[in-house]
């Protein structure tokens, strides 16, 4: 269920989506390809490759910042997107919520590349509604210009000194409130009242000494508006490529997340059969090392490795290595239960 935000989100969301589709004409004579994703996670140039290969367009009338966006307008339906990239942790939403087309695994000669370590996921264990595309951590992200120690624990946030109050947050309730969780020990999929309150009280003192919320960290980071925020590995790399030398990041010492996002098709999307050939072009290795080289992302392809930059497969920021992967944690679905979260991160933004 979204949010409050993501709620308020919705009516002017779909109305600047309708506008955006019946201002865009498909490529004469074939077909368009509508794909909603992330800001900068999907290189241009293999999007015009992929247009060469298959005859076709390829518009992205829609970047988002939050899944809870995401989640807000799929609730819409008729939404014109043949793919869009949610992370696992709203999958459940989507797939209880009838909001996607199952995958024709058939349709996807590339098939064998895709990363069994994602296979089996409580989110879609037979793999009838995703294919894993992109993995990585969410930690902290700091100048090293501006803050002198780095820091290891998600109680950095709680040191106004630290970052000047300079610092950020992500606007995913998951997110936020389990690295609160992880601050108190707890499990990030704890839903009990004590931990919640503990998680609260946690992120209150937090909330005193940051600057805001964000989804945009890499901007924030290059911009020099943060200098210590919470974010996905990802951007800080693209960062650390634009501004070597910049920035540091690390998983605390308490734990981090592991994040996997997918390609998926939601329900009515109008080109089913182009969306399957783009998901398969990218399964491809050399497609995907392409992609990971450009996002700075790590991509859920077994075979990508041969195929990557050495200093790349050596980036641990991307490419997280076997100490830090032995301190994350991944999400559960919680049902119902996700309002309680939900709830926190709302009433905690208000003060």
């Amino acid at each position: 269920m979204p949010n409050a935000l993501a709620r308020l989100v919705r009516p002017v969301a779909l109305l600047a989506l309708a506008a955006l589709a019946a201002a865009a004409p498909a490529r004469a004579g074939g077909e368009t390809l509508r794909l909603a994703i992330w800001t900068n996670y999907m290189p241009d140039d293999v999007l015009a490759d992929f247009e060469k290969a298959a005859g076709c367009a390829v518009e992205v009338p829609w970047n988002y910042s939050s899944n809870d966006e995401l989640l807000a307008r799929l609730e819409g339906r008729a939404t014109g997107f043949d793919l869009a990239v949610p992370s696992d942790v709203i999958l459940p939403a989507l797939i209880a919520g009838g909001m996607l087309e199952p995958i024709d695994r058939a349709a996807l000669a590339n098939a064998a590349h895709a990363d069994p370590a994602f296979a089996k996921r409580q989110a879609d264990p037979d793999g009838k509604w995703t294919v894993p595309y992109t993995w990585g951590t969410v930690g902290i992200a700091w100048r090293t210009d501006k803050v002198k120690t780095a820091p290891d624990s998600w109680n950095a946030f709680a040191d106004p000194a630290l970052a000047g109050g300079n610092g950020f947050l992500l606007e995913e309730a998951r997110d936020v409130v389990s690295a609160a969780l992880l601050a108190n020990g707890k499990d990030v999929n704890a839903v009990d009242a004590a931990s919640l309150a503990a998680a609260k009280a946690t992120l209150l003192g937090w909330r005193k000494a940051i600057k805001g919320f964000t989804g945009e960290t890499k901007d924030h980071l290059l911009t020099g508006e943060a200098w210590l925020l919470m974010a996905y590995n990802g951007d800080v790399a693209q960062a650390m490529k634009e501004q070597p030398g910049k920035f540091g990041f690390a998983v605390p010492k308490e734990g981090g997340i592991l994040w996997i996002d997918n390609f998926v098709i939601p329900k009515g999307a109008p080109q089913k059969a182009l969306a399957h050939k783009f998901i398969d072009f990218v399964l491809d290795p050399k497609v995907a090392a392409r992609i990971s080289a450009s996002i700075r992302y790590a991509l859920a392809n077994k075979d990508v490795a041969e195929h990557l930059p050495a200093d790349l497969k050596a980036d641990a920021v991307i490419y997280a290595p076997d100490d830090v992967k032995a301190r994350l944690h991944q999400y559960k679905d919680l049902g119902a239960d996700l309002t309680k979260v939900t709830d926190v991160l709302t009433e905690v933004r208000a003060k």
